[in-house]
Parts: structure tokens; C-alpha cells; sequence
């Protein structure tokens, strides 16, 4: 996969990871600092 699909491919995760929230507060995983690298 070339450089530009993986950059792709890794912000389209991002947006997914923000969609799934911590059950008790509502703050995402991702900006909560649960996910440390996307690779």
C-alpha cells in the first residue's frame, strides 16, 4: 500500500474511533488518549 492510501486509510479510522464513546462519560476513546497509535 503506498504511503498516501495508509494516510488515508488511518484517518478514516480516526473519525471511526471518535464515534465510539466511553460508557460512563461522554467523551470518545480517542480523545480520551485510549488509542496510542493507528498502523
Amino acid at each position: 500500500m503506498d504511503h498516501e492510501k495508509t494516510l488515508l486509510l488511518g484517518n478514516q479510522i480516526i473519525e471511526r474511533l471518535k464515534r465510539v464513546f466511553d460508557p460512563e462519560i461522554p467523551v470518545n476513546i480517542y480523545d480520551l488518549g485510549l488509542i496510542y497509535n493507528v498502523s
